[in-house]
């Protein structure tokens, strides 16, 4: 009896790889329409790899600034943005645009300018116009916006306002 049991299940083995095989054989004849699906499934998930990488960045970033506290500086807004060096060039640029053209003309902004928006009469979108020539065309606006841009021109703001008020209370006080 245990014979028998163990021939059937061998035959069983046999029959399964045989059956398998053959499943192998007809999808290899197919195999062009196969790959080119397989390549849009690997085009999709490399995407999803590279929303999923950006969110855990902003996780990351939102983390660090969530644990700092005190006075910003560039050096402290480098690394609790997780900016690199092309990052830190931009924010140059910006923190100079601000200084000479911004806040000359701009002395408040309004209320919500710190929202990314594509909308014309938002200060993401006049930004971007200024200094589409300092902004890569390959990186994500909102993601500089967010990051580099809006950080900056806020600490710039607070500088700027601060060297202000220290020119007029030295003036009309004394020191």
């Amino acid at each position: 009896m245990s014979r028998n049991r163990k021939s059937t299940a061998e035959d069983d083995y046999r029959r399964s790889a045989a059956e398998e095989e053959s499943d192998y054989d007809e999808e290899s004849r197919g195999d062009e329409p196969r790959t080119s699906e397989l390549r849009e499934r690997f085009e999709d998930l490399r995407e999803l790899c590279a929303v999923r990488d950006r969110e855990i960045q902003k996780l990351k970033v939102q983390l660090s600034l969530a644990k700092s506290n005190g006075r910003t500086t560039k050096k402290k807004m480098r690394s609790d943005y997780l900016w690199s060096g092309e990052d830190a060039i931009l924010a140059d640029k910006v923190s100079e645009w601000v200084k000479n053209y911004l806040f000359p003309r701009y002395k408040f902004l309004k209320k919500g300018w710190m929202e990314f928006s594509r909308k014309s009469d938002s200060l993401s979108e006049f930004a971007v116009r200024k200094m589409e020539s300092s902004i890569s065309s390959s990186s994500e606006y909102r993601d500089l916006w967010e990051r580099v841009i809006c950080p900056t021109i806020r600490n710039k703001y607070v500088t700027i306002r601060c060297n202000l008020t220290n020119e007029i209370r030295a003036t009309y006080k004394g020191k």
